[in-house]
């Protein structure tokens, strides 16, 4: 195969995997999960507090706002929203729960508990576990994975959920979409 060729087809399959992430990140931002809460669902798996030890689950906050983000310890977006979540919390108060969940398979709970001691974090942290992200793709597509989008889920009291807009979310954007999602 000739040079132009191979650089032909890569370009191709570079296309298709840029269209395919457009596709994940452009999910309708109004949409709300009618996906019944099974035992198995994301919302219902046992998840463990790197800090605390204590077991829970998503559904145990029903009731409770949620932002809920999927992060990893190297993404530096993941830092930088994880500092708007905290300027969140100082400046409206602690009405929304936070939950941080670690996606990156190569990471422990040490990695995560010196990241959260490091930038005085106190939210909810946990390693989320290979089911529960499958689910979570299942959901929202690949993009929910996607570190380096900052991706967040804002649950409802009423336990409907909602896939955020992909990357940065400052403090003033997050009080706006817990204002206005639920």
């Amino acid at each position: 195969m000739t040079f132009m060729k191979k650089t032909g087809i890569l370009i191709v399959l570079l296309l298709v995997i840029a269209i395919t992430a457009s596709a994940c990140t452009n999910l309708d931002e109004d949409h709300k999960s009618s996906k019944e809460l099974t035992e198995t669902h994301w919302m219902n798996t046992n998840l463990t507090d790197v800090r605390s030890g204590e077991t829970y689950r998503i559904s145990d906050f029903k009731g409770k706002k949620v932002l809920m983000e999927t992060f990893a310890v190297w993404c530096v977006n993941c830092k930088e929203q994880q500092d708007e979540i905290k300027k969140f919390h100082e400046e409206f108060g602690n009405d929304t729960l936070s939950i941080s969940l670690n996606s990156d398979p190569n990471e422990n709970v040490q990695k995560v508990k010196d990241h959260i001691t490091k930038n005085n974090y106190t939210w909810y942290y946990s390693i989320a576990p290979e089911p529960f992200i499958k689910d979570l793709m299942d959901d929202f597509g690949f993009v929910i994975i996607n570190a380096p989008q900052a991706p967040i889920v804002l649950i409802c009291e009423d336990g409907s959920y909602s896939l955020l807009p992909s990357g940065l979310k400052t403090a003033e954007e997050l009080k706006q979409e817990v204002s206005e999602g639920c």
